[in-house]
């Protein structure tokens, strides 16, 4: 069996990125299962040696049970590191049940970038119009996932960890943005105690004073979460609020999660599970206008791209 898949990795600001639409694309066909986690490890090992590669010589390769980090941290640190992700792997895939996954054949990649000048260098890659808010850890779903941050410290780390890791267990499902991030950043303060839901009278007001008619279809979108203003920060608070309220009722809500699509921001399932119309959810909170999500007037937008401001 022989694919030249090297062909396929591209550098850009000196970073190895493999288009791994052309790899997917011209994969052998009908290959056995051995035979393609065989290749799809190839290609893993080939593309994370680059990436170590890339990053410096103070650079090396981590493996612990689920995982494959790229950091210049020493073996006790990343060793403690790799336990807590374990911690982590094991409560998220008992907390989110029936809606998280992971793939037993295939560790999770992570790149911790100690300086935050190579890490916006390296994210830039996936913002094609050079425009992107602060963030503090990326999550890239497509071809084989993995996530990014700039190593602040010990505690941030975790915090990232948490809320990056959420998004690549549940990222075998085409849910929209806002539920994405709204499971994350729940699952974030569940395991780290550190991102309690903030509903003050403070906060409430400046979505009050934000949201609109227009710009409620940025949330749903999934555009809003990209802003370069206060708007990514109420985009989160919103999500984390809308989550934790349908958390409540598990079933209905593990059922809707399988079952909502980004294009329509998930209305559909959410009629089929809770009866009611996504613009429901926020009449509480922002009033009575036409909150419901309207995917004919957004503009095209990727979700392999999921970022955390922390």
């Amino acid at each position: 069996m022989t694919f030249d898949y090297l062909s396929h990795f591209k550098k850009h600001n000196n970073f190895t990125y493999p288009d791994w639409t052309t790899i997917e694309d011209t994969l052998p066909k009908n290959l056995a299962p051995d035979e393609e986690d065989i290749l799809w490890n190839a290609i893993f090992d080939s593309w994370s040696n680059s990436l170590k590669v890339d990053l410096g010589e103070k650079y090396h390769i981590y493996d612990s049970k689920n995982f494959k980090i790229i950091s210049n941290r020493n073996i006790e640190y990343l060793s403690q590191y790799s336990a807590f992700l374990e911690r982590c792997l094991s409560t998220i895939l008992s907390k989110l049940a029936h809606i998280s996954y992971k793939y037993e054949n295939e560790p999770l990649l992570i790149l911790i970038i100690e300086d935050r000048d190579d890490y916006y260098r390296y994210i830039s890659h996936f913002y094609p119009d050079g425009e992107f808010g602060l963030s503090g850890g990326l999550f890239y779903r497509k071809g084989i996932g993995h996530f990014i941050f700039p190593h602040v410290d010990t505690f941030s780390a975790e915090l990232v960890s948490a809320h990056e890791l959420t998004h690549a267990l549940v990222s075998h499902l085409d849910i929209p943005l806002w539920l994405n991030e709204g499971i994350a950043t729940n699952m974030e303060d569940s395991i780290t105690m550190s991102n309690p839901l903030d509903t003050s009278r403070e906060i409430r007001t400046k979505h009050a004073k934000f949201w609109n008619e227009k710009r409620i279809q940025e949330f749903w979108s999934g555009e809003s979460f990209s802003r370069t203003d206060d708007g990514q920060e109420l985009s989160y608070n919103l999500a984390q609020l809308i989550v934790a309220q349908l958390a409540k009722s598990y079933n209905a809500f593990a059922n809707f999660c399988n079952e909502a699509d980004y294009k329509d921001a998930g209305e559909k399932a959410m009629i089929d599970n809770f009866g009611i119309s996504l613009a429901d959810l926020i009449v509480p909170l922002l009033g009575e206008k036409n909150w419901k999500p309207k995917p004919e007037d957004w503009e095209e937008f990727s979700e392999d791209i999921l970022a955390s401001k922390l």
